[in-house]
């Protein structure tokens, strides 16, 4: 009756061994570092994993945290910038989710974020949306003298 238990036993223990490796294949998140074609590769797959990025001064951590339904739920977060300080206030450890359509999702989502940022919510995508308002803001102003001159010659009356 003893052999019986031992062998019970360490049926159960490789049952649960077996079941913990199972969980830690299937939701372990892959680290691609820096390597943005491991992490494009895993995004065409919605496959967890994460990745720091710099590009134009700024770095970026991304990390694809699964699958929602029939979207990819991916997070983006504003690590650095080397923007001028009032920019950096507004940007510097913001974060937002994306909730990308499967379908959309192919080995090129990096340089497809453009696109992507449809489907991102939170305080990073407001606050770059805000910058590029101020901005276009700024040029219409700079451009106001032109635009009265040009408006003059319109609405001026033909003698």
């Amino acid at each position: 009756m003893k052999g019986w238990l031992d062998k019970k036993k360490v049926v159960i223990y490789l049952a649960i061994i077996l079941f913990v490796l199972v969980i830690l294949y299937f939701y372990s998140s892959e680290n691609c570092g820096t390597d943005t074609s491991c992490f494009d590769k895993a995004a065409a797959k919605c496959k967890l994993a994460k990745l720091t990025t710099s590009s134009q001064g700024n770095t970026f951590l991304y990390e694809i945290r699964g699958s929602k339904g029939d979207n990819c739920i991916i997070n983006v977060k504003m690590l650095d910038t080397e923007a001028s300080y009032d920019v950096a206030q507004k940007l510097k450890g913001k974060a937002m989710v994306c909730s990308v359509p499967k379908e959309n999702l192919n080995s090129e989502f990096l340089g497809n974020m453009d696109k992507t940022l449809n489907y991102c919510t939170g305080p990073l995508k407001e606050s770059m949306l805000e910058l590029v308002i101020e901005k276009m803001y700024g040029m219409v102003i700079q451009n106001m003298g032109d635009i009265v001159l040009k408006m003059q010659d319109v609405i001026k009356p033909t003698q």
